[in-house]
């Protein structure tokens, strides 16, 4: 069920369950996505005692924020880096927010060897 963000009085958001994903069903989307980030395509360590930035993580496709459900439908493996990157941004189709996730993180790369302070933008 997708909400019409337009029928809501200005600055309110739904309400949204707290409920995320169990565990069970983050290892049955790391299965079916063969630990691979849908985003970026890298291929994370399924190993689940390394730290966060190297783990691959569950994204919602759908942001929670915005009415997405626990569904596996709406439900993807992404690497932290993407993850971070595409954040609770709602995007119409799922290439859509590939091309925005590759070209932003391309951005901030070439930022970086440029010298650019990352913690100051």
């Amino acid at each position: 069920m997708l909400i019409d963000m337009t029928a809501l009085p200005q600055g309110i958001k739904p309400h949204v369950s707290c409920n995320k994903p169990g565990t069970a069903q983050k290892h049955r989307i790391r299965e079916r996505d063969g630990y691979t980030c849908q985003l970026c395509g890298i291929r994370k360590d399924p190993d689940l005692s390394v730290k966060e930035s190297q783990r691959i993580t569950i994204d919602h496709f759908i942001p929670r924020s915005l009415g997405g459900r626990n569904t596996k439908a709406n439900l993807y493996c992404a690497c932290y880096q993407c993850n971070q990157v595409k954040a609770d941004i709602f995007f119409k189709t799922f290439q859509e927010a590939q091309i925005y996730v590759l070209l932003k993180r391309n951005m901030l790369k070439k930022l970086r060897i440029l010298g650019y302070d990352m913690t100051k933008i």
